[in-house]
């Protein structure tokens, strides 16, 4: 009998203790039900900010590695422009005749290299705004520098006597320069000139300076058609000009993009 009662007693006890078990378990279960989309919103929330903000410092590392070799590249157009400027100032005190190696390494290697240089740095700024024109410019530019340089070569190799050439022969290689010259040098500094003037993003005062050494230029190149044009631009008046115009593109080297955002730092 006694057996028999703690036999009952312990079912009676277990039998407590699984529905109390059975009841916090559903308890349980009703809260994690109503909790768990409040809490698991939050946690998408955060994964997301994560993954978000997890893209900034490769963007950031990006930007400033851009930021850098535009400095760079425009260091290099402003020392190009000041050395252009040097050089043209000390071919205005070089005596003209007999040619010196000084006045030839000007004519023939200084001017047109550091020339190039500051067009090529110019275009990488200008191809964003209109990429084709930009390239049609430089290209322009590039190959009228080179007829110069033609040009000088055949005018210094006549007066040097360097090659047996007649006033004839002379004037049949000039003449075919000059007019390659007359169409590619100006138009590309022309159209240099209007994409700097009509960009917002860029300092306009440069263009009309630009606009001013195409003006004098195709008064200079028209001495074949008017020769009387000449007389109003002289080869001193021009040099000036190209040392004024190549101190303002390394003062516009220097200066920053107008409008243009500042880098974000890293730690932002």
């Amino acid at each position: 009998m006694i057996l028999t009662a703690l036999q009952l007693l312990a079912r009676k006890i277990q039998a407590k203790e699984n529905n109390s078990d059975a009841f916090a378990s559903q308890s349980d279960y009703r809260s994690a039900k109503i909790v768990g989309p409040t809490r698991a919103r939050p946690f998408a929330q955060c994964s997301g900010t994560v993954r978000k903000h997890a893209k900034r410092p490769l963007d950031n590392v990006a930007s400033f590695r851009i930021e850098s070799e535009r400095i760079q590249a425009d260091l290099v157009g402003c020392v190009a422009s000041i050395v252009d400027a040097l050089a043209c100032l000390t071919f205005l005190f070089l005596p003209a005749t007999p040619a010196t190696v000084g006045r030839l390494c000007i004519m023939l290697l200084v001017d047109p290299v550091t020339c190039i240089i500051g067009y090529w740095l110019m275009y990488r700024r200008l191809h964003d705004i209109r990429p084709k024109l930009a390239e049609l410019g430089f290209y322009l530019l590039v190959s009228g520098t080179l007829f110069v340089v033609g040009q000088n070569v055949v005018e210094e190799s006549a007066s040097l006597n360097l090659v047996t050439l007649d006033y004839s022969t002379a004037n049949g290689f000039s003449i075919p320069l000059e007019l390659l010259v007359t169409f590619t040098l100006p138009f590309g500094l022309a159209i240099y000139a209007w994409l700097i003037a009509t960009s917002p993003a860029l300092h306009r005062w440069l263009g009309f300076m630009m606009g001013a050494q195409v003006v004098l230029l195709f008064i200079a190149l028209g001495s074949l058609a008017f020769p009387r044009l000449s007389d109003f631009v002289s080869s001193q008046l021009f040099a000036v000009y190209a040392i004024i115009l190549s101190c303002a593109k390394a003062v516009w080297f220097l200066l920053p993009r107008a409008g243009a955002a500042k880098p974000r730092s890293i730690h932002e």
